[in-house]
């Protein structure tokens, strides 16, 4: 006598689990498609424990109570499925679907009312000694079962349109044929057409382990594919980080050759500018002695075109000395008289580019400043020639050199009235 009701009651808790795990799982990416399995396996379950009273000794207004719920579970159960497969398969909720989902709904609702699908008189049928309670049929009982069948048959097509490329389809037909079998031989039951148990609780058992057996092995090829992609992102990862790292010694070695072109071209800079009054002092010195005659400044031509040389030469063993040994100590540091050293920059610069410029000294014969007195000159002289070189052509070239003393330093201003620097030049 109690094996019958602990089958659905094992059926029913069977059936909320997994409308529970359901609902989790459709919380999940990828699993979206499964967002209305949950009133499928609720409304199944629902079911089965309300069809435990049928076969139990109880007064005929539990019967009747049992016999109602189960006509709403079986509303809801139709309109699950339809809801489930429309969102399974990404098929559209057309109009068809929706005059069968409002039928469910208000079936649900009207499967309570008394007297409406099941009235309050309770007849009984006996099937290999168990004694099954029946509520008798009420005016709506043949229009509404009618109804719920043309919705599974609904929701079955759709599987079966679907049977011929989806594994999971066919699952999914498969159960819902067994639950469309068993609803139909129980609505036949249920208007004492003919003795026999019922037996769509039963039918959930295999359903619901068709379904389980589906969603777990769906589970299991996520996982699957999971690892898989874990390992081609690991794969591509460690590809991308041996591209990265060839590329990253590509741009050391590029940054070194860079900065070698950086050096020459400073070291180029450098010369050339004391290198560049040599010749002029030297041609300047052959065009008068080819006349026969000596310039009157010919001393002071040979000790520009000394005090360049000693330059260059001075610039070759700093060069010489930072290729031996990096961080060597630098040039001693001196007491520099800035007028005098400021004087020599404009003239070097001048006779370095030929180009004339206005320059105007406001520097005190009396300022001075603890420096290297070459370094310092030879800056002065590329900022002078950088002044007069920005200068366009056709504009007079003002260029104003001047110090200012604060907080016991010295401050060298070199301003000209150029065009400026671009942005790209200023970021450099």
């Amino acid at each position: 006598m109690w094996v019958l009701p602990a089958v659905s009651l094992v059926a029913g808790v069977l059936a909320w689990t997994l409308a529970f795990l359901g609902s989790r799982f459709a919380r999940t990416p990828g699993w979206r498609d499964h967002r209305w399995f949950w009133l499928v396996a609720g409304s199944a379950g629902f079911y089965c424990f309300c069809n435990i009273v049928l076969t139990l000794d109880v007064p005929d207004w539990v019967i009747e109570l049992g016999s109602r719920g189960n006509w709403s579970a079986a509303a809801l159960q139709g309109g699950g499925w339809i809801l489930h497969s429309s969102a399974h398969l990404k098929t559209p909720v057309n109009r068809l679907r929706r005059v069968f989902l409002f039928l469910c709904a208000l079936l649900a609702v009207v499967a309570w009312l008394p007297g409406a699908v099941v009235t309050r008189d309770v007849s009984h049928h006996v099937w290999m000694g168990v004694r099954y309670a029946d509520a008798l049929p009420g005016p709506l009982n043949l229009p509404a079962g009618i109804a719920l069948e043309a919705a599974f048959l609904l929701a079955m097509l759709t599987y079966a349109r679907a049977a011929r490329t989806s594994v999971d389809a066919r699952w999914y037909l498969a159960s819902m044929v067994i639950i469309f079998v068993a609803s139909v031989s129980d609505t036949f039951v249920g208007t004492g057409s003919y003795a026999l148990p019922y037996v769509l609780d039963w039918a959930f058992l295999p359903t619901i382990s068709i379904v389980g057996i589906v969603l777990v092995r769906r589970f299991a090829e996520g996982a699957r594919r999971l690892d898989a992609l874990s390992t081609d992102l690991e794969a591509m990862v460690a590809a991308r980080t041996r591209e990265l790292g060839e590329v990253n010694s590509a741009l050391v070695i590029a940054e070194r050759l860079a900065a070698i072109g950086r050096l020459s071209a400073g070291v180029a800079h450098e010369i050339n500018n004391p290198a560049a009054a040599v010749v002029a002092n030297l041609k300047y010195l052959e065009s008068v002695i080819k006349k026969g005659t000596l310039p009157g400044d010919a001393t002071e031509t040979v000790q520009d075109t000394l005090v360049s040389m000693e330059k260059i030469a001075r610039i070759v063993r700093q060069l010489l000395d930072t290729g031996r040994v990096a961080g060597a100590d630098a040039s001693p540091l001196c007491r520099v008289h800035l007028a005098r050293v400021a004087r020599s920059a404009v003239r070097m610069a001048t006779t370095s580019t030929n180009l004339v410029a206005i320059v105007t000294m406001n520097i005190g014969e009396d300022v001075h400043a603890i420096a290297d007195p070459g370094a310092l000159e030879q800056i002065l002289v590329n900022l002078v020639i950088n002044a007069m070189q920005a200068i366009p052509d056709g504009r007079p070239r003002k260029i104003e050199i001047r110090a200012e003393s604060a907080d016991g330093k010295v401050f060298v201003f070199v301003e000209d009235n150029g065009s400026g620097m671009t942005a790209d030049a200023q970021r450099r």
